[in-house]
């Protein structure tokens, strides 16, 4: 009978951890070539891990699709006998590879025969030269973290049979178009399909109720279902640079894990609806047509630190803006503010404040009274600021530092 070639594997409770049964890794000042030497192989072997970076590959050599098999060579070198049982390294000591890493060569095309990584769970293809994905790839049934950032892949359509991936990153590729099939990634935790051309996002996201984290910035989005309200357990969701309007924005209701919502670049003119968003601590909106700020609308957001509303068409703020008692940063730079609101006097945890570009004429003392509330960037660009202060009771520190880093400003000095 004619011996089977695949590479008899032991229990991973059985494997020697000998010294040499460490993942193979190569530096980028190892010559440039198409094949992998022999020993960098066998370590692979060992320890269940090949990466090999930086090689100028434009092809993964066969011999790696085979890595769980023993070529014919290797099957003659087979010695059975006892006494090779007392070396360190024989292939009862090989174990099937789990991780896959090829970042950073020129490879442009992946073989069918990846379908021979059935116990793989990484792959790490990112920057590379791929322009599509064979079919077999979504028989790797064990895989959970599949990378593919920085490559020319127009589809990604075999991904969705992956449904055991926890980790996706497709981002910096010419994707432009997600299908409905993403929602059979139920378990995926991390989806980063950034910087591609994507114009929608499926409404079946919804199934996808395991994700902690989207990435969709950088691409032509110009609608986002309501299903995403369905994603309870999402915590970042970054949407900036896209095409979103308030009209196509749904309403995100009652995601008590979002912490960080960006919105940036983009064209709403309305601040979008968070309603039971109580754990929203980073609210980022720059960049927008923003014009009008509700008066009740930072009463929902309890926990906001981080407030950014730059460049936007804001002539005056809300009063209620007092209420967001744990705001650390707020950035409300080039709008069409004319004063400093007297509420900002009550935000005792604002550390930072971003006023430039705005044609303010003036800004109460008693703002400026408390060194935790400084101004860390008035720019120069300010039109005009008038700040009353006397020479009995000096100049508060946080006032000389707003004052060493003002140009075109108009100080008024009292005497009593």
């Amino acid at each position: 009978m004619k011996r089977s070639s695949r590479i008899p594997v032991r229990p991973k409770s059985a494997i020697s951890t000998s010294s040499t049964n460490s993942e193979a890794i190569f530096s980028p000042c190892d010559a440039s070539t198409e094949q992998i030497p022999d020993e960098i192989i066998r370590r692979a072997r060992l320890s269940g891990q090949l990466k090999y970076n930086n090689k100028n590959l434009t092809v993964i050599p066969d011999k790696i699709y085979r890595i769980n098999e023993l070529d014919d060579k290797e099957r003659k070198d087979i010695d059975l006998s006892l006494d090779k049982l007392c070396q360190e390294q024989s292939w009862w000591d090989f174990v099937p590879v789990t991780v896959l890493d090829f970042s950073f060569n020129r490879i442009t095309l992946l073989k069918n025969d990846i379908q021979n990584f059935v116990e793989l769970k990484v792959l790490n293809l990112q920057y590379n030269n791929l322009h599509s994905l064979p079919n077999e790839l979504g028989q790797l049934a064990s895989l959970n973290e599949l990378i593919l950032n920085n490559n020319q892949l127009d589809s990604i359509t075999v991904v969705y049979a992956l449904s055991h991936l926890y980790k996706l990153n497709v981002s910096h590729n010419n994707i432009n178009n997600i299908s409905k099939d993403i929602g059979n990634l139920t378990r995926l935790t991390v989806l980063n399909i950034s910087n591609n051309k994507i114009k929608a996002i499926p409404e079946d996201i919804g199934y996808m109720k395991a994700l902690t984290h989207i990435d969709a910035s950088n691409n032509l989005i110009s609608y986002l279902p309501s299903e995403i309200n369905m994603l309870s357990q999402l915590k970042v969701l970054d949407l900036n640079k896209n095409q979103l309007t308030s009209e196509s924005l749904p309403l995100f209701l009652d995601m008590r894990n979002l912490t960080e919502l960006n919105l940036s670049y983009n064209q709403l003119t309305k601040l979008p609806i968070c309603t039971d968003c109580k754990n929203l601590t980073h609210l980022i909106l720059g960049f927008n047509k923003i014009d009008d700020l509700e008066n009740d609308y930072f009463l929902t957001l309890p926990k906001l630190s981080l407030l950014s509303l730059k460049n936007n068409k804001i002539a005056e703020l809300c009063p209620n803006i007092g209420d967001l008692t744990n705001l650390t940063i707020l950035d409300l730079s080039d709008n069409e503010l004319t004063n400093v609101p007297d509420e900002l006097a009550t935000l005792f945890h604002l550390k930072t404040l971003f006023l430039g570009g705005n044609p303010i004429k003036t800004v109460r003392n008693d703002i400026l009274r408390d060194s935790k509330r400084i101004f860390s960037r008035l720019s120069k660009h300010l039109m005009l600021i008038h700040i009353d202060y006397t020479r009995q009771t000096g100049t508060p520190r946080t006032l000389l530092q707003v004052k060493s880093k003002l140009t075109n400003t108009h100080w008024t000095d009292r005497k009593h």
